[in-house]
């Protein structure tokens, strides 16, 4: 009547296919709730620990949708096959909520989504003040990271107090960026807890810049050697200046004259700068020809510029081009490239000098000597014809033409004349007027002309000791003429020509036996098919400028040979053996040597083996000796070529019958 009782999975099979039955509604799980920890350790000066409450809200989770299993049920089953199907059902529904726990929730793994990092920081701040960042890294994961640091990079060029900051390359998305980085351990961020400090750095540039700071965590996490990354990134725009350029000169520049200009540079930050780089770009016809300091290709350094402090940089500038043609002159300062020379890494100021090209009334110019373009390069000791060619521009008549020449420098004003002119040697002026030249009385438009002169320069011995010397030309200009309603009016205008005076060098050969310094041996005079050692000197003095590069070489006869004895053992001479040439390599000769300075002299000793077609004559130890070198002053090269050394010594107790070869 009561038939068997239903088990409890057969009841459970008959409400999952049943149409009928309804399913009681459960009470929702909660898969964790855990509250969020503030752990407190010992951080770096850089990141330095602050009050905070704690944050105690739930970082709960929502529920993934379970998965559900069906299994066919058996019309009729043994104790024993129950039994196993059960074990079976209790196996599969562990690996479920096995894989639930470990997949679903995410307990074995580390998401970014679940780490969070804060920053609050002004939006603006003034240019070299401290910019301070209060940085929160939160880890909402279920596991901790391992071997955490915090990286900031600041824009290249930014300084800490602590001076700590790395140059460094920073790529990211395949993007290469110079950066001051910061770095910073952080050790050990347990899960469901945060970290929280401050840093600071200076960071310099221009006004209304707007400047990136990278902020970046770096991770690990237990079991695993990879490095993990997650980065923000915070804006900062930059109220005032680092530094300051401002430029005093003339804002109007005569075709073809020099014009000096002055650039400022000031510190207007509130800490010291250092490695400030500072470059020139010069337009088309603008040449620098001197710098106080000297400039590399227009690229000056400045060590360290404290707050407040200014600097100065004077140029000697030379302007060409059309009249009415403008020329902009470019400035710009901030902080040097650690990776390439003479760049510029982070920009700090810009400054710009507007030159307006104008000609003058009367266009001159002056030939003499060597030109070499800035400058012309006259001999000492000789005298010099120029020429001093003029136009006038105007387009109307000049009345009263004058030209006055101011003449300075290592100037001998015995040989310093004016043809058709007058030379006032008290003054040191060459003048030409109406007086000297009548035809200056009255010039028409376009009408131009050529003066003559010659200016003599001081002997060597007088500029021995006179370090780059030089002779300054100064052409003043001066007329009047009548405008279009008959106003009389005075015109003026200068032009300069500088004249460097090259350095005197003397090359000098002498043949030694009794007076030989290193012992001469054999026959004297010499004898045929018999060794005689013979000794050179050789002597190089020089006058006013730095000789570079400076070389002596000669050749050996067939029948001398080199013995390899020579003084002193620091001069660097030497001898080819496949070539016959001796070579003696002087390097830098400083100015004024073998005058107020020892002249620079080598010793060496050759042997010469007389033959018969030499009987009665004197005999040649050394042919083709020659001097070359650079003069550093007015870039131009010396040379000087000597006849063949023979056996004539300098000996004062030797006569002419000891040079002459005998039987």
């Amino acid at each position: 009547m009561f038939g068997r009782k239903k088990s409890n999975l057969e009841k459970l099979n008959e409400k999952i296919y049943s149409r009928t039955a309804k399913l009681r509604k459960r009470e929702r799980r909660r898969i964790f709730n855990s509250e969020r920890v503030l752990v407190r350790e010992n951080l770096p000066d850089d990141f330095l620990p602050e009050n905070e409450k704690t944050n105690n809200e739930d970082t709960t989770k929502k529920e993934a949708p379970l998965a559900k299993f069906y299994k066919e049920p058996k019309a009729e089953t043994s104790k024993a096959g129950i039994i196993f199907f059960v074990l079976s059902v209790l196996f599969f529904v562990l690996s479920l909520v096995g894989a639930y726990f470990f997949i679903i929730t995410g307990a074995n793994s580390v998401s970014n989504k679940n780490i969070s990092i804060y920053v609050n920081a002004p939006e603006f701040v003034d240019s070299g003040d401290l910019f301070t960042m209060q940085i929160v890294i939160e880890n909402r994961n279920k596991v901790a990271l391992e071997k955490a640091y915090l990286v900031v990079d600041y824009p290249e060029g930014s300084a800490a107090p602590s001076g700590q900051l790395e140059n460094v390359e920073r790529v990211r998305s395949g993007k290469k960026e110079r950066v001051s980085r910061l770095k910073l351990p952080l050790g050990k961020i347990d899960a469901a807890s945060r970290k929280k400090g401050t840093v600071r750095a200076r960071i310099f540039g221009k006004k209304d810049e707007m400047k990136k700071v990278y902020i970046s965590l770096e991770y690990r996490i237990k079991g695993s050697n990879a490095i993990y990354a997650l980065d923000k990134t915070q804006f900062v725009k930059l109220l005032s200046d680092a530094i300051t350029l401002d430029t005093e000169g003339p804002s109007e520049a005569l075709f073809g004259q020099k014009q000096k200009l002055k650039l400022i540079v000031k510190n207007n930050s509130k800490s010291a700068l250092s490695s400030i780089l500072i470059k020139a770009e010069l337009p088309y016809g603008v040449k620098i020809l001197e710098s106080k300091p000297d400039n590399q290709n227009g690229v000056w350094e400045i060590e360290k510029l404290d707050p407040g402090e200014q600097n100065e940089i004077q140029l000697l500038l030379k302007s060409d081009g059309q009249s009415g043609d403008e020329r902009v002159i470019k400035f710009k300062a901030g902080v040097k490239s650690m990776v390439e020379e003479n760049k510029i890494a982070s920009l700090y100021q810009e400054a710009e000098h507007v030159l307006k090209i104008s000609k003058p009334f009367v266009a001159s110019s002056v030939q003499i000597g060597q030109d070499k373009g800035e400058y012309s390069v006259v001999k000492p000791g000789q005298t010099h014809k120029g020429t001093l060619t003029w136009q006038n521009t105007l387009p109307y008549s000049l009345e009263d033409l004058t030209f006055a020449v101011a003449l300075s420098g290592v100037l001998d004003k015995y040989k310093t004349s004016a043809f058709k002119g007058f030379y006032d040697s008290l003054n040191n002026l060459l003048i030409w007027d109406k007086a000297t030249k009548p035809d200056l009385a009255n010039v028409s438009k376009g009408k131009s002309g050529v003066l003559q002169f010659s200016i003599g320069v001081l002997d060597p011995k007088s500029l021995a000791d006179t370090i780059n010397p030089k002779i300054n030309i100064e052409v003043n200009t001066s007329a009047r003429r009548l405008s279009e309603q008959n106003v009389e009016s005075s015109l003026r205008s200068a032009y300069n020509r500088e004249l460097r005076v090259e350095s005197f060098v003397e090359f000098e050969s002498n043949s030694l036996y009794f007076e030989n310094p290193l012992k001469s041996a054999g026959a004297f005079p010499p004898k045929v098919d018999s060794p005689t050692v013979f000794g050179v000197e050789w002597k190089i003095t020089n006058t006013s400028n730095l000789i570079k590069d400076a070389q002596v070489t000669a050749l050996l006869p067939p029948n001398v040979t080199w013995t390899g004895v020579y003084m002193p053992a620091t001069e660097n001479i030497s001898y080819n053996s496949q070539t016959g040439r001796i070579t003696w390599n002087l390097g830098d000769i400083k100015p004024s040597s073998g005058y107020s300075l020892p002249a620079r002299k080598v010793y060496f000793n050759l042997t010469l083996i007389p033959s018969v077609p030499q009987i009665g004559k004197t005999a040649k130890l050394l042919l083709n000796q020659e001097f070359a070198g650079k003069d550093s002053y007015t870039d131009t090269d010396i040379k000087i070529d000597l006849p063949d050394l023979d056996t004539k010594t300098k000996d004062a107790s030797a006569t002419e019958n000891h040079f002459k070869v005998i039987r």
